[in-house]
């Protein structure tokens, strides 16, 4: 079976990018981070912060430093609040449960930046995600560019006014890609997940990990080596025979088969037990797909179905 190349471009920013005339016709008091090269601004993550979130605080106050000039400082929710805040993540300020409804999303990927007077939280569903909310404000509202893993373009201002309001994002594609990796930190900065076939998850930034094959699962979850003697009726039938393998290569399940959809489902959830106990900051994938030839099965029931 001939593979085709499937290109998924995240069309996000052409999207914002024909809707920032009409945002800006809105009126919204600016958000006024830096003057003339200093801030009463600091960048605030819980006393118990996860990795990621100390990962975003960071990669933000590089960033605001390198647009303004300024240090901004990064603080604990432990310590005295203040007006002038952007806050990342779950706070004794503001938990993702706290968001009005309008900008929660039940995707686990999705992020929100909310508004309340001159302090900005950014946070999303899974620590992952918040990270993208992070990168996405650089990204939209303050002009800088992730090109490549060496190449990013960072405008320059002092004074840093940005008129602002509130949004979610939830990302209506789970597995966000480019054939051509941008590599290294831009992946993440762009707010995909993947690269080429497999999807990227660093384990203390938590995201979205495929647990078993990236693609072609069927053997991995019925092989044939080790059903097929006692159990030929799990798989194809072809020309009235069951067979393991049709003109050299490997044939498909029979979907028809009950048997075959509860071992499938067995095999699923121990692959998942494990990777969950040891990450619950994750989402997990399974593929289920296909083995890589067009072997079908050709019994009375599967027929049916297809």
């Amino acid at each position: 079976m001939r593979r085709k190349n499937l290109v998924i471009l995240d069309t996000r920013a052409i999207l914002l990018a024909a809707l920032l005339p009409a945002a800006g016709c809105m009126s919204a008091k600016p958000l006024v981070l830096s003057e003339t090269g200093s801030t009463t601004y600091s960048v605030v993550i819980a006393r118990e912060a996860v990795k990621s979130e100390e990962y975003a605080a960071g990669d933000l106050t590089h960033f605001l430093k390198q647009i303004t000039g300024a240090e901004f400082p990064v603080r604990r929710d432990d310590e005295p609040a203040s007006d002038f805040e952007v806050v990342i993540g779950n706070t004794n300020r503001a938990s993702i449960n706290d968001l009005p409804e309008h900008l929660r999303t039940d995707i686990p990927e999705g992020f929100a930046l909310y508004r309340s007077g001159p302090k900005l939280h950014i946070m999303g569903n899974i620590p992952r995600a918040t990270l993208y909310g992070v990168y996405d404000f650089l990204d939209v509202d303050l002009g800088v560019r992730f090109l490549t893993a060496e190449v990013t373009h960072i405008p320059k201002a002092s004074t840093l006014k940005i008129p602002m309001r509130s949004r979610s994002f939830a990302p209506p594609m789970e597995y966000r890609t480019i054939w051509e990796v941008l590599g290294g930190s831009s992946i993440l900065r762009n707010r995909m997940n993947g690269q080429a076939f497999g999807i990227v998850s660093e384990k203390m930034l938590g995201g979205v990990k495929i647990i078993g094959p990236p693609v072609h699962s069927f053997n991995s979850l019925v092989p044939v080596d080790e059903y097929f003697d006692e159990h030929p009726e799990y798989f194809s039938l072809i020309d009235g025979t069951r067979v393991r393998e049709y003109d050299g290569k490997i044939t498909q399940l029979c979907l028809t088969n009950p048997d075959v959809d509860r071992i499938s489902l067995e095999r699923i959830r121990g692959w998942l037990g494990p990777a969950v106990e040891a990450n619950p900051y994750n989402k997990y994938l399974v593929n289920v797909t296909v083995n890589d030839s067009n072997n079908y099965c050709e019994c009375e029931a599967c027929v049916a179905v297809n």
